[in-house]
């Protein structure tokens, strides 16, 4: 039941307001829900009942984790390199330990974590909606704000979130009807804010829902030749996006230039120190774009990483995701690759593992992704939405296909 709170609490944002970057904020509300959530869930494991699914994947996770402390050291604002790192982290342990407590509930029945997940949706697309609502539709993108964050940040979240209720929702055996309705709505405010990060993760992970249909060998030969169709759709979709955004304000265009300086800036300041990297929002240092204006972070996982930490602080949070990433997609759940792909795609556009609330719905998708427990132990196995379904006990290494 905390578990559930802690994930619903995710869209109230800070305890006090005050205006911050989209991935960064004080103390959430959902910082406190997790504390009482993390002192329950200790003194359950230590009077010997197990609340947690076990994976040795996920301490390595956390290892990676505590690895990139060290770079805030050598930020160029302490104050700001502390604070973002405060917010990474945040976003992993409470991801980690959340994902870890949602594994260990019975997979085949709808629980508090779903319906937390919900109401995360549908309050953010309520406040999504007062927001837009201000202006017009071609001012959609600029006004799309909620408690907890901003614009594409946002989008990329809200369309991770609707693949995991879909992925939840084909093993459920009754409420189905909640979780598609929080993923509709998930699905419908992620476009409200007219983000092409967001629209590109809703893209990929479409596709890896469809090309996943069907039980037997002729259906899915069917389907997935439909799917071969949705990529030119999708880049269609994007264009006619594109358009509308650059008619409405420049600054569309202006985005898409200050993203490649800024991957350009984050790939120097590693190159500077490769090493180490160069600290934590030591980006804020170097203005980009037309405006000269700071940004936190690369909006690339990929180079910025290796620019918070370099070699030895950085990457090995790389190496992790991209083991945890072709687990997912080759041995896991084939249900959960649609929110690990949308969850890659916009991690590629947007700082969406630096943030909390990107990162913990990350982590919180690969501890249900990955195969755990006994499987870990026993050699994995695929198990696919249309065909065997998954026990009470999600993956135990007794699925059969």
């Amino acid at each position: 039941m905390l578990a559930g709170v802690v994930v619903a609490c995710l869209s109230l944002g800070s305890v006090v307001s005050q205006p911050s970057e989209s991935s960064l904020a004080p103390v959430a509300w959902a910082h406190l829900a997790f504390a009482v959530l993390l002192i329950q869930t200790l003194f359950t494991v230590l009077a010997g009942r197990t609340a947690l699914a076990r994976s040795r994947y996920m301490r390595w996770v956390i290892v990676a984790c505590a690895l990139l402390l060290p770079p805030v050291l050598w930020a160029t604002d302490l104050a700001a390199g502390g604070l973002a790192y405060f917010n990474f982290a945040s976003g992993v342990v409470l991801g980690v330990t959340v994902g870890l407590v949602w594994r260990a509930l019975p997979g085949n029945r709808i629980n508090a974590i779903d319906v937390g997940l919900v109401v995360f949706v549908v309050w953010s697309a309520v406040q999504l909606m007062r927001t837009t609502s201000a202006g017009g539709s071609h001012e959609a993108h600029q006004l799309a704000e909620t408690s907890w964050g901003r614009s594409n940040y946002v989008g990329g979240v809200l369309a991770v979130a609707a693949f995991v209720l879909i992925a939840r929702s084909s093993q459920i055996e009754r409420g189905r009807w909640v979780l598609w309705l929080g993923s509709a709505t998930a699905v419908l405010a992620s476009v409200e804010t007219q983000s092409r990060g967001a629209l590109i993760a809703l893209s990929v992970g479409a596709l890896a829902v469809v090309w996943n249909m069907g039980e037997r060998p002729a259906t899915r030969a069917v389907v997935r030749l439909v799917a071969v169709g949705l990529p030119f759709v999708a880049a269609r979709a994007f264009a006619d996006l594109n358009e509308a955004r650059t008619i409405a304000s420049t600054n569309a265009v202006i985005n898409v230039d200050t993203r490649v300086e800024l991957w350009r800036a984050a790939v120097q300041q590693f190159v500077s120190s490769p090493l180490t990297g160069t600290g934590w929002a030591s980006l804020r240092s170097v203005p980009v774009g037309v405006h000269s204006e700071s940004q936190t972070f690369a909006h690339n996982a990929i180079v910025s990483f290796p620019q918070i930490g370099g070699l030895l602080f950085g990457v090995p949070l790389l190496i992790i995701l991209a083991g945890l990433t072709w687990r997912a997609l080759r041995y896991g759940n084939a249900a959960f690759r649609a929110p690990v792909l949308a969850a890659i795609a916009i991690s590629m556009t947007d700082p969406f593992l630096e943030g909390m609330v990107g990162g913990a719905l990350v982590w919180m998708v690969f501890c249900l992704a990955i195969p755990v427990g006994e499987v870990e132990l026993r050699g994995p196995r695929t198990v696919r939405p249309g065909g065997a379904q998954v026990d009470a006990t999600w993956h135990t290494g007794t699925e059969r296909n």
